[in-house]
């Protein structure tokens, strides 16, 4: 299998690789734990004691289930369109201009007092407003 542009996009296309994988394991873990314990597919058809195998297949189909997504990002990393969004997007990653620690810290300090005097605001304009509503309602 040929590399659409292998030079370009590694990291964009390593991370949808590895996003993918992750996708195959929780969907293997899934089916895995979809087959009942007293199914006959739960059965060992291959033991090996003294390490501690035991092969049923359920181990099969949920390995099977990792391959075929596994395999399916490796190829969808690589054709043609997606690959170049990869790149693309990896590229335009690289050019933008990331906050200092400092600047992301005082602003991060912004957000939280603000944040807090809009939710000082909201609850003492809800304390009045229903004050004046029990008072309108009572009358």
């Amino acid at each position: 299998m040929k590399v659409f542009r292998p030079e370009q996009g590694q990291i964009s296309r390593g991370s949808a690789i590895v996003f993918f994988g992750l996708i195959g394991l929780l969907l293997s873990r899934w089916v895995y734990s979809f087959i009942p314990l007293e199914s006959s597919l739960n059965k060992p058809f291959f033991k090996m004691d003294f390490v501690g195998i035991n092969l049923s297949w359920v181990h099969v189909v949920s390995g099977a289930v990792f391959c075929m997504v596994f395999i399916f990002g490796l190829f969808l990393a690589n054709h043609p369109k997606v690959a170049t969004f990869l790149i693309d997007t990896e590229s335009e990653v690289k050019k933008v201009s990331w906050s200092s620690r400092k600047e992301l810290i005082s602003s991060t300090g912004v957000v939280i007092v603000a944040t807090v005097f809009v939710a000082m605001f909201i609850g003492i304009t809800d304390v009045v407003v229903s004050k004046i509503v029990n008072v309108l309602i009572h009358l």
